[in-house]
């Protein structure tokens, strides 16, 4: 059997989600590992062996060791049922032995067989079992023999049966049964549209994973005509109009008595008597105005006027109030000395001296 890789890989990402070079590499060498195995002709246990690993390898594809702390492992070790189940003999067996590979072969026992099955030195090296190649060859060889539980990939997976859910029991029980039955389906339909068909030419590509096949873009010279110079006749020029009378136009509206209508007449009032703006500001500073700057100008001047004149009612306004309120406090003070005078006894009591000279003081500047 041979797959497509890109048909593979899309549906993979539609049902799983996106992946990193790293799992793209692994499952390369997985897709590889399956389509030069001989043994398996059914895609469904290929689709099985993808769902085991993913799950046995934590989503890596990578062959891996079994995780936990070295006191983890002492549940295996010899003298425990575990460990007599496993064939582990000798002390350190547990942690010795511990799962590694695409389906975590455990145990003195399995590691034995699968040096004997396959060929390998897995049982004076077991770390050797990591290795992609032989990692695969034991899940194959393993789960169509039934080295682990008894339990093989024929007894749920033929003919019309399949029965992912209680394939577990082929590697642990019914642990995560639901979860790889889901993972199985999903690759079971990636790997049948992926299947290129038994009739196409071999050791090609398929074609939507041939390389693009550019077509050359053909040059054509052809030789550029000169293109007739028309002589365009400048328009004439428009009348000048100066700025300040553009200004002016531009703000008044048909109603003077808005404030821009108002403005605009005071602005063409100034100009209409002969006082330019340029006339004020040379007086003063001998500095000439540029044009742009006199509309401009004129507004702040106005505005100064306007706050100038507002200042100055304020103050005199202020200068009012103040002045009847000294009023008031003048002749408040000028009967209450009236009355002090004309009862010596209440000289000492109502007001020191001092107090009776600040009175006659206040009273003689209200006056």
């Amino acid at each position: 059997m041979e797959f497509s890789r890109k048909k593979f890989f899309d549906l993979y990402r539609q049902q799983f989600g996106g992946l990193t070079q790293s799992q793209v590499s692994a499952l390369e060498d997985l897709l590889d590992f399956m389509e030069a195995d001989p043994h398996i002709t059914d895609v469904r246990w290929f689709a099985y062996m993808l769902a085991t690993v993913k799950r046995e390898c934590a989503d890596t594809y990578l062959p891996i060791h079994e995780y936990g702390s070295r006191s983890y492992f002492n549940q295996y070790e010899t003298g425990t049922r575990k460990g007599r189940n496993l064939g582990n003999t000798q002390p350190g067996d547990g942690y010795r032995f511990r799962g590694r590979g695409y389906v975590q072969l455990t145990g003195r026992a399995n590691y034995t067989r699968a040096a004997r099955e396959i060929g390998g030195n897995f049982v004076a090296d077991p770390d050797s079992v990591l290795a992609p190649s032989d990692s695969y060859k034991v899940m194959s060889a393993g789960m169509r023999g039934g080295w682990f539980t008894g339990r093989r990939l024929s007894h749920y997976i033929s003919g019309a049966k399949r029965d992912y859910f209680n394939a577990r029991k082929i590697i642990n029980g019914t642990d995560e049964a639901d979860l790889i039955d889901g993972y199985a389906k999903k690759f079971e339909l990636a790997l049948r549209t992926a299947l290129i068909p038994q009739d196409a030419p071999r050791n090609e590509l398929a074609a939507d994973e041939a390389p693009e096949q550019t077509t050359p873009v053909q040059v054509v010279e052809q030789e550029v005509t000169s293109i007739p110079v028309v002589e365009v006749t400048p328009a004439p020029p428009m009348p000048s109009i100066p700025l300040e009378t553009k200004f002016v136009e531009s703000i008044a509206p048909a109603d003077s008595t808005t404030p821009k209508g108002w403005l605009a007449t005071k602005y063409a009032a100034l100009t209409g008597a002969g006082i330019s703006l340029s006339t004020i500001t040379a007086s003063f500073t001998g500095v000439t105005i540029p044009d742009p700057i006199k509309p401009y100008l004129a507004l702040i001047i106005i505005a100064g006027v306007a706050l100038t004149g507002i200042a100055y009612i304020s103050y005199q306004i202020s200068k009012v109030i103040l002045t009847n309120a000294r009023e008031k406090r003048a002749n408040a003070l000028t009967l209450e000395l009236a009355r002090i005078k004309s009862n010596p006894g209440l000289h000492d009591v109502v007001l020191r001296p001092a107090e009776v000279k600040s009175a006659e003081d206040n009273h003689a500047q209200a006056k």
